[in-house]
């Protein structure tokens, strides 16, 4: 999937949704510079050792195991002529900020539950191109729970201030990702 991704060579590809343990091969199979984050660690120990143990027990059984061993990662991939100037990363879902927004939307039970099933992440790259501009992409995968699509609509605003914050005068700002969100229901008009 990664090298027919990458066949045209572009300047920025966005992943989600990755095993843990293929942000360890992706640079390799790419040809591109690869800037990770664990989404949701595995739930075999720490890293890295249990990365590659999570890739043979899913592969075992793709379909059957899929995220819940090996872990979950976003990734950022760059052309090798770009120099990267700075990466951050902030919890999308958090446990205060669950909190706090729980009480604003007047979520039940079985909606912060499910909200805190899973870490939800934002990662960004600064990046200078090879044409000088400098770039600042925000990769994300929300949080998807089709029965109250506030809580990816809550994650996806708060990425968007949050990259905003990071923003410098002059740089082109990319905010891309699995939103979990339809576009008649986003709160962010991109």
């Amino acid at each position: 999937m990664v090298r027919l991704s990458v066949a045209d060579r572009p300047d920025v590809l966005c992943l989600q949704e990755l095993p843990v343990w293929a942000g360890l091969h992706l640079a390799s199979w790419s040809g591109l510079q690869a800037c990770t984050e664990v989404a949701h660690p595995p739930s075999l120990g720490p890293l890295p050792i249990t990365a590659e143990l999570g890739r043979e027990i899913t592969s075992l059984n793709h379909g059957l195991f899929r995220s819940a061993v090996s872990g979950q990662a976003i990734a950022i991939l760059l052309g090798s002529e770009a120099e990267v100037l700075g990466c951050d990363v902030l919890v999308l879902n958090s446990r205060d900020f669950r909190k706090a927004q729980a009480r604003w939307l007047s979520l039940p039970l079985v909606a912060r539950l499910a909200w805190a099933k899973e870490r939800r992440v934002v990662q960004t790259v600064r990046a200078r191109m090879r044409d000088g501009s400098t770039v600042l992409v925000a990769n994300l995968h929300a949080t998807s729970y089709p029965a109250d699509q506030r809580l990816a609509d809550a994650e996806l605003l708060r990425a968007a201030v949050f990259v905003d914050g990071l923003a410098q005068p002059g740089d082109i700002v990319v905010l891309a990702g699995d939103f979990n969100v339809p576009a008649a229901r986003s709160s962010y008009p991109g």
